[in-house]
């Protein structure tokens, strides 16, 4: 999802914990695609530059959004077809 000048992952499981782990996980796998790095570049890099914000605690699903700024990603990056 595109949010002004980031890019936004938005998840949902039935714990915050998972939802989080999700949308980061997402994050990380697109930074790993974008710059070719390992999977602990990508990590410690989410963790200083991606926000994450609660969507949703009151429903029986928990909802999170997983924030970059558009500097740091491209959209295609997110794109990724499973074969």
């Amino acid at each position: 999802m595109e949010v002004g000048e980031s890019y936004a992952v938005l998840t949902c499981s039935d714990s915050l914990d998972e939802a989080c782990s999700l949308a980061v996980e997402e994050i990380v796998k697109a930074l790993m695609r974008e710059r070719n790095w390992s999977f602990e570049e990508a990590y410690m890099f989410t963790s200083l530059a991606v926000d994450l914000k609660i969507n949703q605690v009151v429903d029986p699903k928990k909802g999170v959004r997983a924030v970059i700024p558009k500097d740091y990603l491209s959209i295609e990056s997110f794109c990724t077809v499973d074969v």
